[in-house]
């Protein structure tokens, strides 16, 4: 991500509601949406900016390009520790997010589904990090395309709704989802699952889907425990 840029248009992880809801009212069905908004994100169609606040600390530690780079911080941080100068020991240690503007850039496709999800809480589109640099907290997002949203409401216009594309077959869909099931860490798998593969199941399978929830969906990823299709 680069610096700099003006914050007036970043907002909190609702970001994309307003457009969820404009979809809504013109007749979609609350995962229609949702999986019509991640595919124009994971096509980059639709770009979202994700800004960290300025002086916030990453909740990792730094990466280091050689391992005595590494175990020269390590030094310092104890040196720091033993003089109780925190500050320095958090900036050995840690990145922090710099002034004045702190930190903006874009949100890769691939991170859409993965890391980056896109879910439905209480009737409202919110994005959740799965696995942040820095504290939830400090993150804010803008739309980078307005015009991509200008076509994923036109698309949602009564006149395109006969031109839906017919179901996929669900062995095939099943192995290109398994493909990304695999890079997502374990534990947010359950997650990822219930937030972004069934409900793309829901939108691309249709009534052709054999999985009736999200957890059989699960099960389905693991070789050898398929449900039969």
């Amino acid at each position: 991500m680069a610096t700099a840029g003006p914050l007036a248009h970043f907002v909190g992880p609702d970001v994309l509601d307003p457009l969820f809801q404009q979809m809504r009212a013109r007749g979609l069905a609350p995962r229609e949406v949702q999986g019509r908004i991640l595919e124009a994100l994971k096509r980059e169609k639709l770009i979202i900016l994700a800004h960290v606040a300025a002086g916030a600390w990453s909740l990792q530690s730094r990466q280091y390009a050689t391992r005595e780079e590494e175990v020269q911080a390590q030094q310092e941080a104890l040196a720091a520790t033993e003089k109780y100068d925190w500050d320095a020991y958090y900036a050995i240690l840690l990145e922090r997010s710099p002034p004045p503007d702190g930190i903006i850039g874009p949100i890769v496709p691939e991170s859409w589904g993965v890391t980056v999800i896109i879910a439905i809480r209480d009737g409202h589109l919110v994005i959740e990090l799965l696995d942040p640099k820095f504290p939830p907290e400090s993150y804010s997002f803008a739309i980078a395309s307005p015009e991509a949203v200008n076509e994923l409401l036109a698309a949602a216009s009564p006149a395109h709704a006969s031109s839906k594309a017919p179901p996929l077959d669900p062995e095939k869909w099943l192995i290109s989802v398994q493909a990304e099931f695999t890079q997502v860490s374990r534990k947010q798998r359950s997650a990822w699952v219930r937030d972004t593969a069934y409900p793309r199941m829901e939108q691309e399978l249709k009534d052709k889907a054999p999985w009736k929830d999200w957890e059989s969906l699960k099960r389905a990823m693991y070789p050898g425990r398929r449900k039969k299709i």
